[in-house]
């Protein structure tokens, strides 16, 4: 359904011009609604197999959906900056959601490290090390 919207949203961006910006945008935002779902849908998956690490992770999908929202805004923000449209509104706005994307990210990982408990010690405890690798012989 999301594919969908975008399509849509694409196709009249493509051949309406501005004259069909307001049917782009309830368009746009109606996709957005399914958009959260399919951010956060491999968050929820992974929480939900067997294995010890992941089924305890409640906040998985809400830690997706943060990171995606912090990713896709932070690609936004790249692309404003490349097309020399860096000091338009719309790039402040976006750099604006973009902080408040990342802090809520931030708080969600903290939260889901301490939802964890002991299963996070092989994340948040040990010496970071780098491993030899050994090529086959020749």
């Amino acid at each position: 359904v999301f594919g969908l919207f975008a399509f849509l949203s694409a196709a009249l961006a493509w051949v309406g011009g501005e004259a069909r910006a307001p049917l782009r945008r309830k368009l746009s935002l109606l996709g957005t609604v399914f958009g959260f779902f399919l951010a956060s849908y491999t968050g929820v998956l992974l929480s939900a197999t067997a294995q010890p690490f992941w089924s305890e992770a409640r906040l998985m999908g809400a830690l997706f959906l943060a990171s995606g929202a912090s990713t896709g805004m932070a690609a936004i923000s790249l692309l404003l900056f490349l097309s020399g449209e860096s000091g338009g509104v719309g790039y402040r706005k976006v750099k604006h959601a973009d902080r408040f994307a990342m802090v809520l990210e931030l708080v969600l990982l903290a939260a889901f490290l301490g939802l964890l408990g002991s299963a996070a010690a092989p994340i948040t405890s040990g010496t970071p090390r780098r491993t030899a690798t050994t090529l086959p012989p020749s």
